[in-house]
């Protein structure tokens, strides 16, 4: 009794369940306690123990792998021939993006310097569409900038394939850094074995960095800096080493439409296909016919396969039958229309969005500023890298902030302690949902009518305040003054031999604000049978009218 309690108490507790409780007392009983059950002579009464249900120990996950090169190439796979799951991705990684340019640099010449890196150095722009294509799809993407050391600034960027990649994440100033070896890859190796062979890859084996170059003789991983490395990950965890890509998230719904795509597939072979079944002999009649009588049948049979007019006379005891699919294809529609549904929403879009069908995003608020805050998310870690590229120019170059003690005082503070030039980016087609028209011009007549600020309002349609108002101040100073442009036509005017009209009142000419004798044909400042500026225009002057002569070069000059 004592020896079978005890091992029931160490099974049970091995399961993580209580001990099973006993039901008889006497040694009989207890001798026919079984493993949490007790048998009796008349019944069979049993106390089973619960299943332990671990998600991880399920049929399905023995066909996940566990590394990420071939999580990585089913990814890659459903990406090319999937119809919902690459449309879904292109949405979310083209649709925020757009061109953008450098704000915050008040030196135009550095602007002009930035502007030309991003450009026509790096393509940046490029570089951010291919970098958000990459992330949607595998969860990172990892770039190599090459360093111009005599120019001074990044003047190429490679996405690097991230199943060859051996990362070591770390922090520094802030920034997610990462420490990263490379495989060799298959195009280097490809390289280094044509070198030899022919003289153009040896001039590109030549380009190579020393250090890349000995890697790959040598079979070693290629060392790259973190300098010139910069990674973007979906992190599922924050202490994870590696992204995830979202795809994983249906990746059991995808190996289940394959099943029923094979089903279907399996179905309409049969009917293509079906099994043909030839009976030849007949144990009731008792003829059996030999081996040898068998394969002249196969014979006959192969030769008469693909001939229409082919006859076989013979005796009763051949039967000829066809064994196909009796029925149709499987009803696997309302399934199907199921998986569509998890992926969709695993990927976070909708019919609306990839077909045109369904409800649209318009109509769930909370969905569109979800969506709205995910690519906020992504364009911000474009920005980083963006901005540590950059960061590091202006060091190189020495762009730092002019002091108002520099300025008018000549006092120059250490480098530590003054402030580099960064460019902050500005993205001219910016995705905010909330940017509608109707919006716009709601919020404007808030601000008239003094509810809301026009501070606020230029933050909500995404403008920088101050930029707006230094565009403002020298629109007002500029040529596009209603005053300046007034004054300038008055002084051409009196170069002309007119003078300026007067408005509504002092109208004198037929136009507002010109002289009578402004369109006078006649002698002009090209000489003898001159035009005048109507004339080279196109303009029709009537007969009889007279112009002023034209002023000369210098006063032209003056006048401008």
């Amino acid at each position: 009794m004592a020896h079978t309690s005890k091992v029931v108490k160490e099974l049970s507790a091995n399961r993580g369940v209580a001990a099973p409780q006993q039901f008889a007392h006497d040694k009989k009983a207890a001798g026919r306690l079984i493993y949490g059950g007790k048998v009796s002579r008349s019944a069979v009464v049993e106390t089973g123990l619960p299943e332990i249900r671990d998600p991880s120990f399920s049929p399905e996950n023995l066909y996940l792998a566990n590394d990420i090169k071939t999580l990585n190439r089913w990814i890659r796979y459903y990406d090319t021939f999937h119809p919902i799951l690459p449309n879904s991705l292109d949405i979310h990684a083209f649709f925020p993006i757009s061109d953008f340019s450098f704000k915050g640099v008040k030196d135009p010449k550095i602007l002009d310097f930035y502007t030309y890196v991003k450009e026509d150095v790096l393509k940046l722009l490029d570089w951010v569409i291919l970098a958000s294509r990459e992330y949607e799809v595998l969860g990172e993407v990892f770039t190599f900038f090459g360093w111009d050391s005599y120019n001074g600034y990044y003047n190429s960027s490679t996405i690097l394939n991230p199943d060859i990649l051996d990362i070591y994440p770390f922090d520094m100033e802030g920034q997610r850094k990462f420490i990263i070896s490379m495989d060799i890859p298959q195009n280097l190796d490809l390289l280094w074995r044509k070198k030899d062979m022919d003289s153009r890859y040896r001039t590109l084996w030549n380009r190579l960095d020393p250090v890349i170059r000995r890697c790959v003789e040598t079979g070693y991983k290629i060392p790259l800096s973190p300098n010139n490395c910069f990674g973007i990950q979906r992190l599922a965890f924050a202490y994870d080493t590696r992204g995830t890509s979202q795809v994983l998230r249906c990746l059991k719904d995808l190996f289940h439409e394959d099943k029923l795509r094979e089903a279907q597939m399996a179905v309409a072979d049969g009917h293509i296909t079906p099994m043909r079944l030839w009976k030849i002999g007949n144990t009731g009649a008792g003829y059996m016919p030999q081996p040898e009588e068998l394969d002249e049948w196969r014979d006959m049979l192969q030769r008469a396969q693909h001939q229409n007019l082919f006859q076989i006379v013979c005796h009763d005891s051949v039967e000829y039958e066809v064994k196909g699919i009796s029925e149709g294809l499987l009803d696997i529609k309302g399934e199907m229309e199921k998986i569509e549904e998890r992926i969709l929403t695993a990927l976070y879009t909708s019919k609306a969005m990839t077909t045109g069908e369904g409800p649209t995003f318009s109509s769930s608020v909370i969905a569109m500023k979800v969506l709205e805050g995910r690519y906020q998310n992504k364009l911000y870690r474009i920005e980083s890298i963006i901005k540590q590229l950059f960061r590091k120019i202006a060091m190189q170059h020495e762009f730092y902030e002019a002091t108002p003690a520099e300025v008018n005082d000549h006092i120059y503070r250490g480098k530590s302690d003054r402030k580099l030039m960064v460019p902050k980016v500005h993205w001219e087609n910016y995705f905010s949902f909330a940017k509608d028209i109707e919006r716009a011009k709601f919020y404007l007549e808030l601000a008239k009518a003094h509810k809301m600020s026009y501070k606020r309002v230029l933050e909500v349609l995404g403008l920088d305040i101050g930029e707006e108002g230094r565009l403002v101040e020298n629109e007002i100073n500029s040529v596009f003054s209603d005053d300046v442009l007034q004054a300038r036509i008055k002084k051409v005017l009196q170069l002309t031999g007119g003078s300026a009209g007067t408005g509504d009142e002092g109208e004198t000419g037929p136009r507002k604000g010109l002289p009578n004798n402004f369109a006078e044909p006649g002698g002009g400042g090209g000489g003898e049978g001159g035009a005048s500026p109507l004339e080279e225009a196109g303009a029709e002057i009537p007969e009889g009218t007279k112009q002023p002569p034209l002023p000369n070069a210098e006063e032209q000059k003056e006048a401008l």
